[in-house]
């Protein structure tokens, strides 16, 4: 027992006791409209890449849930990789191809669903006629 007691406490003193006590959300989901087409997936993952999540462009809405998300505000990106490849896919211009989003959020003890909107970056910035500083 003594034994089991110092290793217990050396494992709190190398890795600290915060962060086996971090708190986060039980349960996180983002329903993403405007998908332009039932190919491939729609990829989603925070900021700093410690959280994302995948699901089947099957529709022109689909849901993606993740459970333990940490609390606080949080930077989401989203877009429809239709080519499967796993990475957005850019014009010679240095414009996302696939509809995409930015949304930052913040996150609560309690459940939430978020809503986001993928756009076509190319066709906004045609309308808006606007150089994009790169």
């Amino acid at each position: 027992m003594k034994k089991l007691l110092s290793i217990v406490v050396m494992m709190f003193s190398i890795v600290g006791v915060r962060p086996l006590f971090a708190q986060t959300a039980k349960f996180v989901s983002f329903r993403i409209s405007n998908i332009p087409n039932k190919q491939g997936n729609v990829l989603l993952a925070t900021a700093n890449g410690k959280h994302y999540g995948m699901a089947e462009a099957s529709d022109s809405v689909v849901t993606i849930c993740l459970n333990e998300f940490p609390l606080g505000k949080q930077a989401i990106y989203v877009f429809h990789d239709a080519n499967g490849n796993f990475k957005m896919d850019m014009s010679d211009d240095k414009l996302p191809i696939e509809f995409c989003a930015v949304q930052n959020v913040q996150i609560t003890e309690d459940d939430q669903t978020f809503e986001i909107k993928l756009v076509d970056v190319r066709k906004k910035h045609a309308n808006n006629n606007q150089p994009i500083n790169h």
